[in-house]
C-alpha cells in the first residue's frame, strides 16, 4: 500500500496511516470495499507496531472510512469520491498569486475546491486563521510571506507543524527550519537573481555601472539585492545600492534593476529622465525590474524583467494533490528579456 511513516515528523504514525488512507480513498485510489492489509502486513510494510495499525484502523471506522467483517479485515466504505477542499493562506491578493490560484485550478479541475484566506504578513493572523480551520481542509497551500525574527520564527514553525502529515505545501519561500514530510515550491531569492542575469552577461558588459534600487520594507529585497552585488564585482562592474531613485544617477553606460513593489513607480521616473537627457534605452541605459506587470510588454517597446513563473508554481501544487504525493521542488527565476537590456 503506498503508505510511508515519516518518523521526524510531529504528528505520531497512526494519525499519518489514518490520513494517507483517508486521501487515497477519497482520490480512488482505494476503492470502495477495497481490502486492507492485515495488522501484521501492515505493521511489517511500515515498521510499526500492529496496536499503530489497529489502532488506525479503529479510528477510520469510527470516522465511518472504513468497515470490518468478522474474521475477515477492514474494507474500505463505499462513500462516493469527494472534492479534496484546499485552503490557499497568502499574504495578500496581487497579479502573482492570482496566477498561482489559476495553474493550481487548471491543474486540478473539478477534483477540487479552493478558499483563499489573507494573512497580511502578520504571523499572528496566520496562527488564527489555522486556528480557525485546522480539520475543515484535506490539503493547506501556504505562502509564508512574514518579516521574520527568532519568535515569530518558532512560532510560525509550531503552527505549521500542527498541519497532517503530507497535507501542507509551502509556495514561493523557504522556511529552512521547518521539518517533515511537506511539500514546497520555492524560489531562491539570492542565487537566482544573481545566475539569471550572470546569463545575460554579454548584455550587461555593454554598461559601466549598475545601479540596484531596492525600496525600504521589500520582504526579499535584501536577499536578491546582495546575489546582485556578489555578481557584479564578479564581474568587475562598478555597483551602487539605494533605497530610491535620484536623477543624478541617470548617466551614459547605466544598467539599473528596480526592485520591490514600488518598482512601478521607479522606472516611469528613469525612463523621463532618459527621454529627456536624449539617452536611448537599452542601448545607453539599461532597465531590468523585478516581477512582471502586464504594461512591462509595452513599454518603451518592452522593460526586461526578473520574475518566477507563479503560474508553473500553481501548476506543481496541483500535481502535488492530484497525485497525493508531496515533494520538494526548486521554482528558480528566469529573466524576461525584452528592449531595455
Amino acid at each position: 500500500m503506498d503508505i510511508e511513516i515519516r518518523h521526524n515528523n510531529p504528528e505520531p504514525p497512526y494519525k499519518q496511516i489514518v490520513s494517507r488512507i483517508e486521501y487515497l480513498a477519497a482520490s480512488g485510489k482505494l476503492p470502495a470495499d477495497t481490502q486492507l492489509p492485515s495488522l501484521a502486513e501492515l505493521s511489517e510494510q511500515l515498521d510499526v507496531s500492529p496496536e499503530t495499525i489497529k489502532k488506525s484502523y479503529a479510528l477510520l471506522k469510527s470516522k465511518g472510512k472504513v468497515y470490518a467483517k468478522q474474521g475477515v479485515g477492514y474494507f474500505i466504505s463505499g462513500a462516493t469520491r469527494s472534492k479534496s477542499r484546499i485552503l490557499m493562506i497568502i499574504d495578500r491578493l496581487d497579479s502573482y498569486k492570482a496566477q498561482i490560484q489559476r495553474g493550481l485550478s487548471d491543474t486540478i479541475q473539478k477534483e477540487g475546491d479552493i478558499t483563499i484566506r489573507l494573512h497580511n504578513q502578520d504571523v499572528d493572523a496566520f496562527v488564527d486563521i489555522l486556528d480557525a480551520t485546522l480539520g475543515s481542509y484535506d490539503w493547506y497551500i501556504v505562502a509564508p510571506h512574514f518579516s521574520l525574527d527568532r519568535n515569530k520564527t518558532a512560532k510560525l514553525i509550531s503552527a505549521l507543524s500542527r498541519i497532517p502529515a503530507g497535507r501542507l505545501i509551502i509556495i514561493d519561500r523557504k522556511i529552512s527550519d521547518l521539518k517533515g514530510n511537506y511539500g514546497e515550491i520555492v524560489q531562491d531569492f539570492s542565487n537566482d537573481a544573481a545566475k539569471t542575469l550572470a546569463e545575460m552577461r554579454n548584455r550587461l558588459t555593454h554598461y559601466s555601472r549598475a545601479i540596484i534600487l531596492s525600496p525600504a520594507g521589500g520582504l526579499y529585497c535584501k536577499e536578491i539585492r546582495e546575489g546582485l552585488v556578489q555578481m557584479f564585482d564578479q564581474m568587475g562592474m562598478t555597483v551602487q545600492t539605494a533605497v530610491r531613485y535620484d536623477s543624478s544617477m541617470m548617466g551614459l553606460g547605466v544598467v539599473f534593476i528596480v526592485l520591490g513593489r514600488t518598482s512601478g513607480e521607479i522606472p516611469f521616473s528613469i525612463l523621463r529622465d532618459c527621454d529627456r537627457m536624449g539617452l536611448k534605452l537599452g542601448v545607453a541605459i539599461g532597465l531590468v525590474t523585478y516581477n512582471d506587470e502586464a504594461t512591462n510588454e509595452f513599454i518603451c517597446g518592452g522593460i526586461s524583467c526578473l520574475t518566477s513563473d507563479f503560474y508553473k508554481m500553481g501548476c506543481l501544487a496541483g500535481e502535488m494533490i492530484s497525485t497525493g504525493a508531496v515533494s520538494k521542488v526548486h521554482n528558480p527565476f528566469s529573466i524576461k528579456l525584452r528592449n531595455s537590456l
